[in-house]
């Protein structure tokens, strides 16, 4: 029985890691190059103040390939952000760093909405995006340089590529690992594979489809996970009460 308590426990802790991950790179990574905020803004943090960041903002990055249709006309430009929730995402942010930052308006001040990252300069065409990967670097770094204009897919073996008109261009391997340099950038031909994990581009669904779609799986594993236990649990009482 304590065997069979052990297995309800770790598919009920599986289930809640599964819920928190699978909403993650893919969809993340859309939202942020997909204009699925109020405004992505490259700028230096002047000042930090009980949680408070206030950015201020030197450009700002508008994709030209939306999640929702229009959006790219609905980006705000604001000259000063003041952010709520940056250091919970950035915990050694220091005045005078730069960042870029994917916000969203709340009241008469900004949020983080899906990520801020460190750069280390404000010139959006040469900057360098310090990102949680490798990889993340060199794909928002990417974006960032080319100012939002291509859309880019993720291969099964790590490979970045930049979807340019016709051309399929690698911007990183990680085989050997490295961004690559601009002026060697590989051209894939025809008989190149096929992406499987777009990353920027328009999508079918709503946000809030694309999240339940993402995390609906999730819930039937925690619902099972709840119902195993209980099953477990008055399994346990059951043989109690018989042995009294």
């Amino acid at each position: 029985m304590k065997r069979y308590f052990q297995i309800g426990m770790i598919m009920v802790m599986v289930s809640l890691l599964s819920t928190t991950t699978v909403f993650g790179m893919e969809d993340l990574t859309r939202l942020f190059m997909g204009n699925y905020h109020d405004t992505l803004v490259i700028g230096e943090v002047t000042s930090i103040d009980d949680g408070e960041v206030v950015i201020e903002v030197e450009d700002y990055i508008v994709s030209a390939h939306s999640v929702e249709a229009g959006a790219e006309g609905r980006q705000v430009r604001p000259e000063v952000a003041r952010v709520s929730g940056a250091l919970d995402w950035l915990a050694d942010l220091e005045v005078g760093d730069y960042v870029i930052a994917s916000l969203d308006q709340s009241e008469d001040a900004f949020v983080v909405a899906w990520g801020i990252f460190k750069v280390d300069s404000l010139d959006y065409e040469t900057l360098h995006v310090e990102a949680e990967t490798t990889l993340l670097s060199a794909l928002y770094t990417d974006f960032v340089n080319r100012g939002g204009v291509y859309s880019y897919e993720v291969r099964g073996d790590g490979r970045v590529i930049r979807l340019q008109g016709d051309a399929e261009i690698v911007i990183y391997d990680p085989d050997p690992p490295g961004i690559q340099p601009r002026d060697d950038d590989e051209i894939i031909g025809e008989d190149g594979e096929i992406g499987i994990v777009p990353i920027a581009g328009e999508l079918d669904l709503e946000a809030d489809e694309v999240e339940e779609e993402s995390s609906g799986f999730n819930i039937w594993f925690i619902v099972i996970g709840v119902v195993l236990l209980a099953v477990i649990v008055g399994a346990i009482f059951v043989k109690k009460a018989k042995k009294s």
